[in-house]
């Protein structure tokens, strides 16, 4: 929850003086009074509250800034071990968000024939128009714009 002991305490004496005042009015007006008030607390306590699917936290690979990104692919060699670890990273960031859409009932197949290349240059592509993104915007870009 968003709001604190305080916070709360205050809105419950700010009901209880409203429901105190509301006696006296007609009970129509007291319901439309009572009904803004308890609005106003569950928006005021909600204020901190997060995105059930909105947010999370990247680890590894993924929090490497495009520039460092296209530099190292820029260096490389073939496919050498900085290819292999990008590309776990995202397949692996692929095969999480297919996961996830699953436990939603939503289908989550639909990348199954993608090959790991053209995914990884699909994210190569995003960081030179988005360089000071980060890998997993991305791959974020990737997996709803152009894995289909």
């Amino acid at each position: 929850m968003g709001g604190s002991l305080a916070e709360i305490a205050g809105l419950v004496k700010l009901v209880m003086l409203s429901l105190t005042i509301s006696a006296a009015m007609s009970r129509e007006i007291a319901k439309m009074k009572l009904t803004i008030i308890m609005l106003a607390a569950v928006l005021l306590l909600a204020g901190g509250a997060k995105p059930v699917w909105g947010e999370y936290t990247v680890k590894g690979t993924g929090t490497v800034p495009c520039g460092t990104f296209l530099s190292e692919e820029k260096s490389r060699r073939g496919k050498d071990m900085t290819y292999f670890d990008y590309m776990s990273w995202m397949l692996g960031y692929i095969t999480g968000r297919n996961y996830e859409r699953g436990l939603r009932g939503l289908p989550s197949e639909k990348r199954k024939d993608v090959s790991p290349d053209s995914t990884y240059y699909a994210a190569v592509k995003y960081c030179r128009n988005n360089p000071k993104k980060k890998l997993y915007h991305a791959m974020e870009h990737v997996y709803v714009k152009d894995l289909k």
